[in-house]
């Protein structure tokens, strides 16, 4: 579904700039 695959990206950009995904 879609909002798997938004939760994935979330997961990995906070992964990359070790901040929260609400902050961007």
């Amino acid at each position: 579904s879609g909002k798997a695959y938004v939760n994935a990206l979330n997961k990995i950009e906070f992964v990359k700039t070790k901040k929260k995904p609400e902050d961007m």
